[in-house]
Formats: structure tokens, sequence, C-alpha cells
């Protein structure tokens, strides 16, 4: 994984204001406003990684070397109900630890995606067994993902899919 420094393409002694203007170029240049349709997935996973960058370069100036906590911003995105960006940050995360399983989990429910969900779930169970909330959430998981392999369960998905965009659009 390349350093805060590398990522923003700064020397490691940088200063705020070239750290500032890497910044402001790059993500200028990958907004994914401004980017191409074909390449906006790529672009929003390039601003999250330079946003994480520009935090961890301006924290070292202040002699505080830790990068920001993947779980906390993404537990923040979630709350905003922002569940792809959450996802996105989780995936930048160092530490698969019991909770990190548990919100990938949770976003992958979100998604609709109880099968990925229940196994990202009991990650979570195995770390940590004796934690109910984990065991609750793989155990609903698991109801959901045999319930979806249903004929009618199936339909429910396709439905869901179909009618999807129609009640966006009523919104």
């Amino acid at each position: 994984m390349p350093s805060a420094h590398e990522v923003l393409g700064v020397p490691q002694n940088a200063d705020e204001t070239q750290i500032a203007a890497a910044y402001r170029s790059l993500v200028k240049k990958w907004h994914p406003d401004v980017v191409d349709s074909s390449l906006k997935s790529e672009a929003q996973d390039k601003i999250v990684a330079i946003n994480l960058a520009y935090k961890a370069a301006m924290s070292s100036l202040a002699n505080n070397t830790q990068l920001p906590d993947p779980i906390k911003i993404a537990k923040q995105l979630i709350n905003k109900k922002q569940y792809d960006a959450a996802l996105r940050v989780l995936s930048h995360a160092t530490d698969r630890t019991s909770e990190w399983f548990y919100l990938q989990g949770f976003l992958l429910m979100k998604r609709h995606k109880p099968g990925a969900a229940h196994d990202s779930f009991r990650a979570a169970v195995r770390l940590d067994p004796d934690n109910e909330l984990y065991r609750k959430a793989a155990l609903e998981a698991a109801v959901e993902a045999k319930r979806s392999e249903t004929v009618r369960g199936k339909m429910s998905a396709w439905a869901r899919l179909v009618m999807h965009p129609l009640l966006s659009r009523k919104a």
C-alpha cells in the first residue's frame, strides 16, 4: 500500500502548502462529476484514497502519524445512508477486525447480497464468538439468503430491480 505522500505525489518532507496544492490538483482531476461515466467507479475509489492520504499527510505534519480510522469514516457514511461509499472506505482498511466484518456484512445486506453478507457476519462471529449482535446478524443473513434462493425470493429480487428505478423517480 503506497504511503500518503506517494498517493499525493509529494516528497516525504512536503509542507502544508505542497500537500494542499497536490490534493486540490488530484481532486480536480479525479472528481466523479468531472470524469467520464466509464471511469466513475475508478474515480470514486481514487477520491477516497486521495482524501485518506490528504488527512494522513496533514496529520503527520502535526506529529500525528495515525491514518484516519476507516471504520469510523464508514460509520459516518452509514449514518448518512451512503452505503456504497462506506463499502469503498472499508475496503481500504488494513485491520480486518470483527467490527470490520460486521460492517461489511451490514453494507452487503443493504445492497441485497445476503449470501456475501452471511459470509462476512460469520467471519465476525469467528473473531468474536460471544457477540450476540454478530450472531443475530449472521442468522438473519442466512435466512434471507435461503429465502432468496426460492422462486418467490427470486421473483421478489427481480421485482425490486425492476421497480427500484420507478420508485426513485416518484420521490
